[in-house]
């Protein structure tokens, strides 16, 4: 199964983020790793979806 591109930049976004946390201390370290939650959130919830979205179209190859 071939992952769709739409997931793959969520993914990207969120090891961006958390690579951002390198390095930061205090407050600062508090809001990037909001960042980072909230954009793990969002892919995680992307992933999730994903399965439900076929199964309510059918396979791709199954003919209707």
């Amino acid at each position: 199964m071939e992952v769709p591109d739409r997931l793959i930049t969520l993914h990207q976004a969120t090891e961006a983020e958390n690579s951002a946390l390198s390095g930061l201390l205090g407050e600062e370290w508090e809001r990037q790793r909001t960042r980072w939650r909230n954009a793990a959130t969002k892919s995680q919830a992307a992933i999730t979806e994903q399965p439900r979205m076929l199964s309510s179209t059918g396979p791709p190859w199954r003919p209707r």
